[in-house]
């Protein structure tokens, strides 16, 4: 990992062969806030993997090129995701993304994910992700979703219908990594 300016500190690597990923809050008692460009590029062994709540940035080619991870979560606070940051995910089918209004993201993100790949993003921000001018590229993608409840929400007739449970959690055997980040000694 390296520091940032705000003494935050950015993912750059990782080299080990965990299959379930949760990103840390913390590494060495600084926050961390981005997962750096290439950091997991063509990194594939990973299936799942869930970020820090803190976590407000994913840079450019971030996965690329991982072709076993299936489910991402993004945290609510992330405000940019790069370029082709999750592209060529081959069985990437679902992506949870918090952020209650959506982002300019670059509009490769997502492209080259598994058929069927579906987007969750808050069920009262669900038009809005729709419209939105990245977004609604992947409009036919994008389902609302209660994170509350882990609910599928769909929208009829201004009537709210839940239709399916599948509450985001990290799996118990989801491991904290540390010990395999590469570590930079620069400071930026």
């Amino acid at each position: 990992y390296r520091t940032l300016s705000d003494g935050t500190v950015e993912i750059v690597g990782y080299k080990g062969k965990r299959r379930y990923l949760t990103i840390p809050d913390e590494l060495d008692g600084k926050t961390v806030s981005s997962i750096g460009s290439y950091a997991f590029y063509n990194c594939s062994g990973i299936i799942s993997l869930a970020t820090t709540e803190n976590l407000t940035s994913i840079g450019n080619y971030a996965f690329y090129g991982n072709n076993s991870i299936t489910k991402i979560v993004i945290p609510e606070v992330a405000w940019y995701i790069g370029k082709c940051s999750f592209a060529s995910c081959s069985n990437l089918s679902s992506v949870y993304c918090k952020p209650i209004e959506p982002s300019e993201w670059p509009n490769d993100a997502f492209v080259g994910n598994a058929p069927g790949r579906k987007i969750y993003v808050p069920s009262e921000s669900l038009e809005k992700y729709k419209e939105a001018i990245y977004w609604r590229y992947f409009a036919d993608d994008i389902v609302g979703y209660d994170f509350e409840t882990g609910k599928v929400v769909e929208l009829n007739n201004n009537k709210i219908y839940y239709t399916a449970t599948a509450k985001v959690t990290p799996r118990s055997s989801t491991h904290v990594f540390g010990a395999n980040i590469v570590s930079n000694t620069y400071k930026n």
